[in-house]
């Protein structure tokens, strides 16, 4: 199953008439089934955040992987996140990987360069139909 982007996910959440979308930091691999379970009985879309540290740890593809299996398998509109990444390399390898959202951090830097790297992002993602916060 295809990994939605935030926009088409709003989208999903729009055509349902939901008001909210349930959005989960994911820790571990472990949580995943309580976060479909739970879109699942309110037939809910779903967004899973991870941090840099996480995907990291757990490994990109393999995040993916997980996370587009448990969405097929009980067919829950999900949009896998990338939150809060200051490194455009990390961004660059979640998107490599198939995450489909990504939020760029430069709130560290002066305002100027948090604004040419957001730019840097969104083309970046803009190719593969990724969305961006910044």
């Amino acid at each position: 199953m295809k990994l939605y982007n935030f926009n088409e996910l709003l989208s999903v959440a729009k055509a349902r008439d939901f008001k909210a979308i349930g959005s989960f930091n994911l820790h571990c691999l472990e949580m995943l089934p309580a976060f479909f379970k739970a879109a699942k009985a309110t037939h809910s879309p779903l967004m899973i955040q991870i941090s840099t540290g996480t995907a990291e740890y757990l490994g990109y593809r393999l995040l993916v992987d997980s996370v587009r299996s448990l969405a097929a398998s009980e067919d829950v509109p999900t949009c896998l996140h990338l939150d809060h990444c200051s490194d455009i390399a990390s961004i660059e390898t979640a998107i490599d990987a198939g995450f489909s959202s990504v939020m760029y951090d430069g709130s560290h830097l002066d305002m100027d360069e948090n604004i040419a790297n957001t730019r840097k992002v969104i083309d970046i993602a803009r190719q593969r139909n990724v969305s961006v916060g910044g």
